[in-house]
């Protein structure tokens, strides 16, 4: 009795060891940036503002691993710093299990001016979106949409047109334009997308239509905006 005793507790010792072994090869070869969200708590698919949109801000859960896990480096400055100060410089407005929207801003005190946004893949943390919404320009519509001019560059053909964005979408929407526009026109000041040259209004999220102005490229108005020069009318 003694001996069996003693023989299934080696038996029970080793299959322990087992499972050690392999639940630790299994952890090393997990994805080292594997996120898991959980649904029930924070901002899960919606559109965040009311300045509730910023590591620093809020008290989502899924906002933190997300900037900590995909968005920013190991603290550079880990004494008498601020979260905002070491986190700020990215904000996280959207999210699903599947992407989220993160916007860059110039400096963290910026939080309300953010550059631009872009979509990314939760479960990589790669940006996957062929285009970027810009802030000039984009805007939400009724907690359902973002928008704005924008352009796509395959490192042979620059193409311009809109980036859109709806709620709960797998990806962002680009439109092309470039064959509305003239030979001279561009949407944009340069290739990097500053400085506007056209400007999204009329949206009408049931008719699933809005209006980029176009600004002539050449001229400038007395407050050095460019002046107007036609509208597109445009569906999606």
């Amino acid at each position: 009795m003694r001996r069996l005793t003693k023989t299934a507790g080696f038996i029970i010792a080793a299959v322990a060891a087992v499972a050690v072994i392999g639940f630790a090869m299994y952890s090393r070869h997990r994805a080292p940036n594997m996120l898991t969200i959980d649904t029930r708590s924070g901002n899960y698919e919606l559109f965040i503002d009311n300045e509730d949109n910023e590591y620093f801000s809020t008290k989502d859960a899924n906002v933190k691993n997300i900037i900590k896990t995909y968005l920013t480096k190991q603290k550079e400055y880990p004494y008498g710093l601020t979260d905002a100060q070491n986190y700020g410089s990215t904000l996280v407005y959207y999210y699903t299990r599947d992407v989220f929207i993160a916007a860059g801003v110039g400096d963290w005190r910026d939080r309300n001016s953010p550059l631009g946004f872009s979509l990314y893949n939760m479960k990589t943390g790669q940006q996957i979106s062929s285009c970027v919404i810009y802030s000039q320009a984009g805007f939400y519509k009724n907690n359902d949409l973002l928008l704005s001019v924008s352009y796509i560059d395959n490192g042979t053909v620059m193409k311009y047109g809109a980036c859109l964005y709806q709620r709960r979408s797998a990806n962002f929407t680009f439109i092309d334009l470039t064959s509305k526009l003239g030979a001279n026109e561009t949407l944009f000041n340069d290739p990097a997308g500053r400085s506007l040259k056209a400007t999204i209004k009329d949206v009408d999220t049931q008719k699933k239509t809005f209006v980029v102005d176009v600004n002539d490229m050449t001229k400038k108005d007395a407050d050095g905006n460019y002046v107007y020069k036609r509208s597109i009318k445009v569906s999606y």
